[in-house]
């Protein structure tokens, strides 16, 4: 798992090496204050002058270890603050390239706390854990050398006791790494619904549905508090289980080392520097509890998260160039479903460019489903699309939307300026005809800053007409050759409505296509599908189909009627 990471973050062998270097060098000075130390004190009744020359060197040892230990825990938050910054950036990157099933079949709430909660965990899981565990180590052994090389009888009992300790601590970590996996995952699904119910705060308002909605909440809290607190119940009998086998190391050494100066077998300068040695041993052994519990949250952690990283992308290879005397849209033998069920069965039709085109039909009819499909956001079960002469199974996203504009029926407009969510930070054409053609012109002067006003989170400084029309700019401004319309226009006034239709149906050169349930705005479209359970059940232009007093004048008097009740 910590190889995964490491290929996210760049630099990161850098960062780890020059952590392995401070670590060791920090580690030999380490071993030589000790042995000095250790001289210091067995002869300080011999050494005369000489005493404050060996205590300033050897204060000075303990000065420099303390310089470089402030190094590598400056170099080692670094890289964690590095670490965390590169998943971010993955993270984002993979989600925006995400498959649209994938995303749809995720919680927003859920990811956000992934990226919120598990990043860092995942980040210093290299960038500390495992460095910190391979600094343990190497001090370890590097001090066993030592020890073994002034009294092999107290190394062997030191190093076998330290030996069963990390055996004992590795074996009772194991089962906290389930603990905070699921501890973890039930956070996630209260944040998510945390994050539903401020999106949704108006509906939950209205409706009086705080305690309902509260209720909700605190049921997916007691999961989490119950998982938290398994968890911490797991890992608490380790820490205090670290703490008593750690200090068992050094009194068991204390024991030996005092019989064998008891009896001559090692002086005690010799015994001093063991004990010293053995004792910073064995804080880095109490250490290991910490480590490990780190090491089995971070990889709990680190499982949940690279699920984002692992998410499947959308089509990103290069595909055929476009063609320009190709139709603009050809749907052949297309079938499609999102879970159950067919949405289109055998669908078929071929828009040509620049023509001005329309799908209607009962809700559920699948009208919204052929736009996606024509941006590429679906694979296809059936049969193929393709969009100006390139398949949109074999083109990637990126180039197929290149040439695109949609206009949605619930716009998402950023925290930023009116201006920057219109032109979206790109610079381009004159902005003022825009305004004036998509009607954003009627509120732009009650705009405290005109086109420089914040807008808020979600465009919530303005109405839904307001963002409609902020949604119609953005398209406008693209000047894209196929612009796409899902109910762009539902929340406007009929007069509005009908302007809007008339400046998208005069763009020169364009492909309008377009998806509503207002059918009094047709009149100039090219031709108008008109689908039914999956299928295009009537075509043709609007006098067409209402000479044919089918489905089409069916749904258009129906509108009539309900616009005038």
């Amino acid at each position: 798992m910590t190889g995964k990471i490491a290929e996210k973050i760049p630099k990161s062998r850098a960062y780890l090496f020059l952590l392995a270097v401070l670590g060791i060098v920090m580690s030999v000075v380490t071993v030589a204050a000790v042995k000095a130390f250790g001289y210091l004190t067995d002869n300080m009744a011999k050494m005369g002058g000489d005493i404050w020359r060996l205590s300033l060197m050897t204060m000075g040892l303990f000065a420099l270890q303390c310089i470089l230990e402030y190094g590598y825990y400056a170099v080692q938050k670094k890289f964690t603050a590095h670490g965390v910054k590169s998943l971010t950036d993955a993270a984002a990157k993979r989600v925006a390239l995400a498959e649209m099933m994938w995303i749809n079949g995720a919680k927003g709430g859920d990811i956000t706390g992934r990226v919120q909660s598990e990043l860092p965990e995942c980040a210093a899981l290299l960038s500390e854990t495992l460095p910190d565990a391979v600094l343990q180590l190497g001090r370890i052994i590097l001090f066993a050398a030592v020890i073994f090389a002034v009294d092999i009888r107290l190394a062997l009992i030191f190093i076998g006791t330290i030996v069963f300790v990390i055996a004992v601590q590795t074996v009772a970590s194991k089962p906290m790494q389930s603990c905070f996996k699921n501890s973890q995952a039930r956070r996630a699904e209260a944040n998510s619904l945390a994050g539903e119910i401020i999106g949704q705060r108006e509906t939950v308002k209205v409706y009086n549905a705080h305690s309902v909605v509260l209720g909700w909440y605190s049921r997916l809290l007691k999961p989490w508090f119950d998982a938290t607190v398994r968890a911490e119940l797991t890992s608490s009998p380790l820490r205090t289980l670290g703490w008593v086998m750690g200090v068992a190391p050094t009194f068991i050494l204390c024991i030996s080392g005092a019989y064998m100066v008891q009896n001559g077998l090692i002086d005690f300068a010799a015994f001093m520097s063991v004990y010293f040695l053995a004792d910073t041993i064995t804080n880095d052994c109490m250490h290991f509890v910490d480590i490990f519990i780190r090491y089995r949250r971070g990889k709990a952690a680190a499982e949940r998260f690279f699920e984002i990283l692992e998410a499947p992308l959308e089509n990103q290879n290069k595909g055929s160039a476009k063609n320009d005397k190709a139709a603009a849209v050809v749907f052949e033998n297309v079938t499609f479903s999102y879970d159950q069920g067919d949405v289109l069965k055998n669908l078929s039709f071929e828009i040509k460019k620049g023509e001005k085109v329309a799908f209607v039909g009962p809700s559920g009819c699948g009208k919204s489903t052929v736009l996606a499909l024509v941006q590429g956001l679906y694979p296809c079960r059936a049969g193929r699309v393709t969009v100006e002469g390139r398949n949109t199974a074999d083109t990637g996203c990126d180039e197929l939307r290149e040439n695109m504009a949609l206009t949605p029926q619930s716009p998402f407009l950023f925290s930023d300026t009116l201006k920057n969510n219109v032109t979206l930070w790109k610079d381009g054409g004159d902005i003022k005809d825009i305004y004036e053609k998509s009607d954003v012109s009627s509120f732009l002067p009650d705009l405290e800053s005109g086109e420089n006003t914040l807008l808020g989170e979600g465009g919530v400084s303005l109405s839904g007409g307001q963002k409609q029309r902020v949604a119609v700019a953005r398209t406008l401004y693209k000047k894209a050759g196929i612009v796409l319309l899902d109910e762009a226009t539902s929340a406007l006034d009929a007069l509005s409505d009908k302007k809007i239709f008339e400046t998208v149906s005069a763009l020169p050169d364009a492909t309008v296509i377009a998806v509503t349930h207002r059918l009094s705005n047709l009149e100039s479209f090219d031709r108008i599908y008109v689908m039914d359970g999956g299928k295009i059940a009537e075509q043709g232009n609007h006098r067409e189909l209402m000479d044919r007093k089918g489905l089409y004048f069916d749904l258009f008097h129906g509108r009539e009627e309900g616009q005038t009740a």
